[in-house]
């Protein structure tokens, strides 16, 4: 009875070493060039969109495993737009666009073994906001508080 006590420790040990250890079939370079690709992608969108943007800025950028065929690659990214808000001297505003989303790409299967392609098959935005770098004075109207 010892002996076969010893035996099952061993083999649940061994199979939580497998199941822990157990690689997804995804590479550390596919990772690390699906994230340099989405934020050219990014780049050049941003770019083509809103010509009069600057400072683009990758605040965040991490992509998960789904399963051994598919990825999830989140985001976050941020950039000034000079053309969006100015103020009345016409000064410009430092104003920064901030945009959250995620993207799922799949492998794709038709691909010859030894080439790996991955495609994009959904995109979501999940937030879209401004932050102003000085804060914006709003004037209640005067002719109110007359009356």
């Amino acid at each position: 009875m010892k002996y076969i006590n010893v035996i099952l420790l061993i083999l649940a040990l061994w199979a939580s070493w497998e199941w822990i250890y157990h690689s997804e079939g995804i590479s550390e370079d596919t990772h690390a060039t699906i994230q340099a690709d989405l934020k050219k992608i990014i780049a050049e969108y941003v770019q083509k969109n809103s010509p009069d943007s600057t400072q683009l800025r990758f605040e965040k950028m991490w992509t998960e495993a789904l399963n051994k065929n598919r990825i999830k690659a989140s985001f976050v990214y941020s950039f000034i737009d000079t053309d969006q808000i100015t103020n009345a001297d016409s000064n410009e505003e430092s104003t920064r666009t901030k945009i959250t989303g995620s993207a799922i790409l799949n492998r794709d299967l038709k691909a010859p073994k030894n080439e790996d392609i991955w495609s994009f098959d959904k995109l979501k935005i999940d937030s879209n906001h401004l932050e102003f770098e000085e804060g914006i004075t709003i004037k209640a109207n005067d002719s109110e508080d007359e009356q």
